[in-house]
């Protein structure tokens, strides 16, 4: 799952190794308890054909994202069938259920409804030969000593109730892959598998899988075997490289830093003790540091498979990553993995059926050379290429999925152009109905359609896309609208155009290098003047982010203008080159940029900008970011909890906070700056009410 820290905590290392005794007889324990008989016959054929070797293109699908099921469709049925599998996030691994009950209240399920829905929901997206596997844990349900208390046969019997095809173990101890490697981990790793195995036979149909570490299978210092090709005393011939860089986490220019984490090799013992009892190993190939060879994972894992017998799905990431220093998969390197898997990579895996496997199928990309891509999308790229397709053709053909409505649906609404200008309208068609106006995939505002026509004008620049509501349920989104700010425009703001009025407070414009913002409606020829505080413009802020010069590379994109202290600010920039970082004009410090992705950290407050520097010359100033030290706002009467806090974490899911008069509760591990947002539903903070005044 994303989240998994092994930087921060990379340095702790752990050099106890476990006892050969200790796994050999769990295993024998395990092996000696009596067979489970049952029908193989499943639900819908959710676990018919489970050892087919077409390549696994598997997603996360967060289940606290899942949508009402209305006319058969909601987020979950609407997933298309190029992905082949779905890990549903998350169940607790210590549920409680009863069979037969379809109450879903102690299972750490977040659907907005019962099981005899999901079950409903479960046998749709069934119906598209999409095997639903029930993924255990995550990073928020192992942080308690409870968690461990498992009843095997519950999760069995809620596995059969909703038609899952298996259960996947994603092991994250504590909330992390810090401690994942240690003996007592270790042998509950054995455990889960083996335990699990015995209820839930392959003979039968089921699947059972598990999420480790992406360095899991690399000998470590904590793990290792000598005798296998990727042991640890073989780093060195292996990557090319020397023990300088071993834990160097943020240097994306080698790789031997992959042997260098706390958690490398956690999986060794577990596959020697209970390698034989799993279906897919869907190894989480994020959060691991800014390495830059994605394939010596892949290979690691891929000599305990020809061992085993388990198939593989290659972990990525929708960018960005939450923890840093980060590795961004792109649709150009999801591409190439993808066709280095079809091949077979060093362990000649090709026609395995190995594949890809994504955090999450409803993400959305910040990427900008990726535009509109999702999780999804990336999957739709993968799945091209792991059946034959180039890269090339693949990435051209990403958007070409179906997403055709059930009954009763409306379908999408259209849009008249896929481009505009700033505070021009959006004009589009659809039928009669609520109007769902959202930008770079965040509902924004509601419209009322009564005939089949409507118009939307956006005031700021970005990826504005469109939904129909009716009685029927709710369609998929519209084309995406790119809008920009036009010729002579900057900063993600229109020109001032004398020639036009502007009728609606609040409105900004660039003008001479300068972001001004309309106080009331302005009339045609009312110039902005940033020395006329009592006229019509207010000015906001210098802006060195218009047209570049002819020949100059333009200025970089901050993603943001505003953060606390000690939040990243990440942004893009044309191509490689330096980063200059300055503060109120003045240059601070330099990075080199490899590709077109950037990020900073600012220590001190201050208006930060940033230039891009190549062969052709210094671009202008980007956009000023306004870093500032948060004071945390009075907590309001009527909620009883504490005020939010930009500067934090907030490690553990179900922490309450109150932010803007509101009160938030953390769905799973929160970064610092994360900052509560009603409209954004499938964040990490869910709204709980409106606090008393």
């Amino acid at each position: 799952m994303t989240g998994s820290s092994n930087i921060a905590n990379a340095y702790r290392r752990h050099f106890g190794l476990l006892p050969i005794c200790l796994i050999s007889l769990l295993a024998a324990l395990l092996a000696c308890q009596p067979a489970i008989e049952r029908n193989p016959t499943t639900l819908n054929g959710a676990r018919l054909a489970a050892t087919t070797t077409a390549p696994i293109v598997l997603g996360y699908f967060p289940s606290w994202s899942e949508t009402q099921l209305v006319n058969s469709s909601s987020q979950l049925t609407a997933v298309p069938a190029h992905v082949t599998h779905l890990f549903f996030a998350f169940a607790k691994p210590n549920l409680r259920y009863v069979k037969g009950s379809y109450d879903l209240s102690q299972t750490g399920i977040e659907v907005p409804y019962n099981g005899q829905t999901l079950r409903t929901a479960l046998a749709i997206v069934a119906q598209k030969g999409i095997k639903v596997i029930l993924s255990l844990g995550g990073e928020t349900y192992w942080a308690t000593p409870d968690a461990y208390s498992i009843n095997y046969q519950q999760i069995k019997d809620l596995v059969d109730d909703m038609g899952f095809a298996g259960i996947d173990w994603d092991f994250e101890p504590d909330g992390s892959f810090d401690q994942i490697g240690s003996p007592a981990n270790v042998a509950r790793f054995i455990q889960f598998i083996n335990s699990s195995r015995q209820l839930m036979p392959k003979s039968a149909g089921y699947l059972i899988a598990c999420a480790p570490s992406g360095a899991g299978a690399l000998g470590g210092l904590n793990n290792d075997d000598p005798a296998a090709k990727y042991a640890y005393a073989k780093r060195n011939q292996i990557t090319g490289e020397p023990d300088t860089y071993l834990y160097s986490f943020s240097d994306a220019l080698h790789s031997i830093s992959l042997f260098g984490f706390s958690s490398t090799g956690h999986m060794i013992p577990v596959f020697k003790a209970a390698g034989s009892n799993l279906d897919i190993v869907a190894f989480q190939g994020y959060n691991t540091g800014a390495a830059k060879d994605r394939t010596l994972m892949f290979n690691a894992y891929a000599w305990y498979a020809n061992q085993y017998g388990f198939r593989l799905a290659a972990g990525t990431h929708v960018p960005n990553e939450p923890w840093g220093p980060y590795y961004t998969y792109s649709a150009q390197n999801t591409a190439a993995l993808a066709e280095y898997i079809r091949n077979g990579g060093a362990e000649n895996r090709g026609g395995k059926g190995d594949g890809i496997m994504i955090w999450q199928v409803l993400a959305r990309t910040a990427l900008p050379a990726d535009a509109n891509y999702t999780g999804v999308t990336y999957l739709n790229v993968a799945a091209k290429v792991l059946n034959g397709a180039t890269p090339a053709a693949a990435i051209a053909a990403a958007f070409d999925y179906q997403t055709t409505p059930p009954p009763g649906v409306p379908g999408p609404p259209t849009v008249s152009s896929t481009s505009v200008v700033v505070n021009n309208p959006i004009i589009g068609t659809s039928v009669s109905g609520t109007l769902l106006v959202l930008k770079d995939g965040v509902q924004l505002t509601t419209l009322t359609v009564s005939g089949t026509s409507w118009s939307y004008t956006p005031t700021t620049v970005g990826g504005y896309s469109f939904r129909i509501q009716t009685s029927g349920g709710t369609s998929a989104a519209s084309a995406t609208v790119t809008v920009t700010a036009g010729s002579g425009g900057g900063c993600g703001y229109a020109a001032y155009d004398a020639t036009k009025s502007y009728p609606t407070a609040g409105t900004r414009v660039y003008y001479n290098q300068k972001i001004y913002e309309s106080k009331w409606w302005i009339n045609p020829g009312d110039v902005p003047n940033p020395n006329d505080p009592w006229g019509a413009w207010k000015y906001i802020q210098d802006c060195a982010g218009g047209p570049p010069t002819p020949g100059l590379p333009p200025a970089p994109t901050p993603t943001s203008t505003s953060v606390a202290v000690g939040t990243t600010i990440t942004g893009s920039a044309t191509s490689a080159g330096t980063l200059l970082v300055l503060i109120s004009g003045v240059q601070l410090t330099t990075q080199q940029l490899a590709g077109t992705t950037w990020s900073y950290t600012p220590t001190t407050a201050g208006s930060y900008t940033f230039k891009l520097q190549t062969s052709a010359g210094t671009s202008a100033a980007s956009v000023a970011v306004t870093v500032y030290t948060p004071t945390p706002p009075p907590n309001p009467t009527g909620c009883n909890a504490p005020a939010y806090d930009a500067t934090k974490a907030y490690p553990t899911a179900g922490t309450r906070v109150v932010y803007n008069g509101k009160l938030f509760e953390s769905k799973w591990y929160i970064n610092p700056g994360q900052v509560p947002d009603q409209t954004d539903t499938w964040g990490p903070w869910k709204f709980i009410q409106i606090c008393a005044n």
